[in-house]
């Protein structure tokens, strides 16, 4: 199965962005944070799968700039908070340089002041509510 041409620009345009103090022989480090437990474990699961399908084509078509990519993730469980201290961790433990957000606006807007403040890129691919991207340019 493919993924969207759509996901894979996103996920292309969004790193290239990202790359501008990154180093030329270490993989790029990619964050998601998913609701990959609880009672919307479904559409977590769902979106992770397709960011690992995604990351897997573009790693096998030589990664972005001839890197490859490091996908990071953590489970915010489908509660309230979690994708925040997810967030935080993969910025600030992990070293992301790029952020995949979480299907709920909900959750995105937990998320999104954290990238924002921190200047890290955030690509929320199915949240709808336009407060999401009215967080800042970063978003």
């Amino acid at each position: 199965m493919k993924t969207p041409a759509l996901l894979r620009l996103a996920l292309g345009l969004l790193l290239a962005s990202a790359l501008t103090s990154a180093r030329a022989t270490e993989p790029i480090k990619l964050g998601e944070y998913a609701s990959l437990t609880g009672k919307e474990a479904g559409f977590g699961q769902t979106s992770h799968q397709g960011v690992l399908l995604a990351v897997e084509e573009i790693n096998a078509a030589g990664g972005v700039l001839g890197r490859p990519l490091e996908l990071l993730w953590e489970d915010n469980q489908t509660k309230p908070g979690e994708s925040a201290t997810a967030v935080k961790k993969l910025i600030s433990r992990d070293k992301v340089v790029a952020l995949i957000g979480e299907v709920s606006s909900g959750r995105s807007l937990e998320a999104a002041p954290i990238a924002q403040q921190a200047k890290v890129p955030m690509v929320a691919p199915a949240s709808t509510n336009p407060k999401v991207t009215q967080t800042g340019n970063y978003i």
